[in-house]
C-alpha cells in the first residue's frame, strides 16, 4: 500500500461525506442495478447476491464475464446484479429460497450467463452456497430472510453473528501462524447492504452499524495505491 495514495483516499472519503456528496445510507438506491424498494423481495434479492458476491476476477487474457441490461453493460459484482434484474424480469423468482434451495448447476448458469456465451466464474462454488442457504432459510425460517431478521433485536453485531451461526458459505476464517483470523467480508457486506436498503430505518434501523468493520475486498489494496 502506497502511505500518498492512503492518505489520499481518506481525504476524498472525508471530503465528501461532510459536503453531503457521499451519503453512505443512499449509495445503496443510488445504483440502478441494485434494488429500489424496501420490501420482502428487496431483501431477497440482496441475500441472493450477497451469497455469490465473491470473485469475479479472470485472467486479462480470458474473455471477462460481462452482462449488458437495458443498454448498459457490466462487469464483476454489477454483472451478476444485471444478470439477476434479467432473470427476474423475464418471470423467473431466481431470488426466492424455495427456488435456488436446488438449482441445478445447468440452470444457474442459462440464468447468470454473461454476454457471448461466458459463464459467471466458479459457478459450482456459487450452486453449493445457494443450496445451503436456501435450505437453512426454508427449514427454520419459512423460507424468508425477513424472518431471521425479526429476531436480531435491530442489532447489526447480533444479525452478523446469526447469518454466521446459520450459514457456513459466510464464513471465511482461517488459521495463520497459530492464531484464528476472522474475516467476514461477505456476511458484513450482507448486513450493510441491508441496512442501506432500507437507508437505515424501520427493518435495516441498526444502531450499531458503526461495530462493523471495513470489507476485506480485493479491490481495496488496489483503490489504496491509486
Amino acid at each position: 500500500i502506497i502511505d500518498a495514495g492512503l492518505n489520499k483516499c481518506a481525504e476524498d472519503m472525508s471530503s465528501q461525506i461532510m459536503s453531503g456528496d457521499l451519503d453512505l445510507k443512499s449509495m445503496f438506491v443510488k445504483t440502478d442495478v441494485h434494488p429500489q424498494k424496501a420490501d420482502e423481495s428487496g431483501i431477497d434479492w440482496v441475500v441472493f447476491a450477497d451469497t455469490l458476491n465473491f470473485s469475479f476476477w479472470m485472467q486479462e487474457s480470458e474473455p471477462q464475464y460481462l452482462v449488458t441490461y437495458r443498454g448498459t453493460t457490466y462487469n464483476g459484482y454489477l454483472a451478476l446484479c444485471a444478470a439477476i434484474n434479467k432473470s427476474l424480469d423475464s418471470g423467473v423468482e431466481l431470488t426466492k429460497p424455495e427456488f435456488f434451495k436446488s438449482i441445478s448447476e445447468e440452470r444457474l448458469n442459462e440464468l447468470l450467463m454473461g454476454d457471448g456465451g461466458v459463464p459467471i466464474p466458479l459457478l459450482a462454488d456459487r450452486v453449493k452456497c445457494l443450496h445451503e442457504v436456501g435450505t437453512v432459510l426454508c427449514d427454520k425460517y419459512g423460507g424468508k430472510f425477513t424472518n431471521l431478521m425479526a429476531q436480531c433485536d435491530n442489532s447489526a453485531v447480533k444479525l452478523l453473528q446469526m447469518v454466521l451461526d446459520n450459514f457456513t458459505c459466510f464464513r471465511d476464517v482461517s488459521e495463520f501462524k497459530g492464531k484464528t483470523v476472522s474475516i467476514h467480508k461477505r456476511a458484513q457486506i450482507l448486513v450493510a447492504d441491508l441496512w442501506c436498503l432500507f437507508e437505515g430505518t424501520g427493518q435495516g434501523s441498526f444502531s450499531d452499524i458503526h461495530s462493523l468493520t471495513m470489507f476485506a475486498d480485493y479491490r481495496v489494496p488496489q483503490s489504496l495505491q491509486h
